[in-house]
């Protein structure tokens, strides 16, 4: 089982660690901050087989242990850090990385992050507030998945969160024609498939855009080529067949 890291580490083991790792510190945090950052850009932003592994292991293979690497980033929060650094800290506890999840601490520290301007911090700081916070806070979602999805680098799944909450209304008022907007940038500069998805359904259904059976088909086909949806994707593409003899 994991566990929470022990406030009461051996000074031997600190002072030894914080001898070798300073110069270390910003290039491993860097490393870890650009394999969440694909992650994301891929789409991803739940748990994922291998997440917690592949951070520990980017950590081991510098020569450090992941639990001590921890402790001294809680050690060494202070104002001049860079966000990347509170994005990692935030990361570690969202997901669970050598200690238990905790989503109240994680975005202590994604919150940091965010306000320095980073992001992917946005993004899951927009995503708490979205579906973690006791209570849900739509309009703070909302505003963080606005910046992720105009700020730089562009979050394209930001987009399609965004895109989502003038869908549905939550947070903001109702707008389809900007939800489609929205998922169609996520869908073809973004290459997301659950923009895809939504954006063939918004055609079919003829929702904040002009009803249209080829562009419907089209976004399937695309939302077809990633593996884990070829199914499905082609199940709504021969729905659509039958039901309009295109």
């Amino acid at each position: 089982m994991e566990k929470q890291p022990r406030k009461e580490s051996t000074n031997l083991q600190l002072d030894h660690f914080e001898q070798n790792i300073h110069e270390n510190l910003l290039n491993i945090i860097s490393e870890i901050s650009s394999y969440i950052r694909k992650k994301t850009n891929g789409g991803w932003v739940g748990e994922t087989k291998g997440l917690k592994s592949d951070i520990t292991e980017i950590i081991k293979a510098h020569g450090y242990q992941p639990m001590l690497f921890l402790q001294y980033l809680l050690q060494h929060q202070h104002e001049s850090q860079p966000a990347e650094f509170y994005l990692v800290l935030g990361i570690f506890y969202y997901f669970g990385v050598v200690v238990l999840k905790d989503k109240p601490q994680s975005i202590r520290f994604l919150k940091q992050a965010a306000e320095l301007g980073d992001t992917h911090a946005q993004l899951y700081t927009g995503l708490y507030f979205h579906s973690f916070a006791q209570p849900r806070r739509p309009e703070e979602a909302f505003e963080w998945f606005r910046r992720a999805a105009s700020g730089e680098p562009v979050i394209y799944c930001a987009k399609n969160w965004l895109g989502h909450h003038y869908y549905s209304g939550s947070g903001t008022p109702k707008n389809f024609k900007k939800a489609c907007i929205l998922y169609q940038e996520a869908a073809m500069e973004g290459n997301l498939p659950l923009a895809q998805l939504s954006l063939a359904w918004n055609y079919q259904k003829g929702v904040g855009v002009e009803r249209d059976f080829f562009e419907a088909i089209k976004w399937l086909r695309r939302f077809s080529k990633f593996s884990a949806f070829k199914s499905f994707g082609e199940f709504g593409i021969r729905t659509i067949l039958r039901g309009r003899q295109i």
